[in-house]
């Protein structure tokens, strides 16, 4: 992602302030995981992200209440902490939640269901608490 212009990462910025979601969630066998996703009917912006970026454009099951398809580009884990460095300094809504996002803890220890004494397990909860609470938090406006 090294050569990605700025351009393309203040556009990407911009799909992630405005149609983006970061997030944590458990994986498939349960550990936590950071993500970083789009979900949209118009497919373009999200095959620029995949252009730039890297993953791949998916088509959502299920369909818009108007018969629309719906597409998701996301990332997870590294890829989507690498992604959030290269745009950060273009976020503006999401900024705080990419901050916590690129603070979460990697790698394999910790992901232990049940282990509520291992010190990567609680920073995990920790980061999952703040962004969900950011993501669930309306601004006057």
């Amino acid at each position: 992602m090294a050569d990605v212009p700025e351009v393309a990462k203040a556009y990407a910025a911009g799909l992630i302030d405005g149609e983006g979601s970061i997030y944590v969630c458990r994986g498939s066998r349960g550990q936590l995981i950071i993500r970083v996703a789009v979900v949209m009917t118009d497919r373009s912006p999200l095959d620029f992200l995949a252009l730039w970026f890297g993953q791949t454009v998916h088509e959502r099951a299920g369909r818009t209440i108007t018969g629309r398809p719906t597409y998701e580009w996301r990332a997870a884990g590294r890829k989507a902490q690498a992604f959030l460095e290269v745009i950060n300094e273009h976020l503006v809504l999401k900024s705080p939640q990419a901050r916590l996002a690129m603070q979460f803890p990697m790698g394999s220890a910790g992901q232990r269901l049940g282990d509520q004494r291992d010190p990567i397990y609680i920073e995990r909860e920790k980061i999952k608490g703040l962004i969900h609470n950011m993501n669930h938090t309306r601004k006057a406006g």
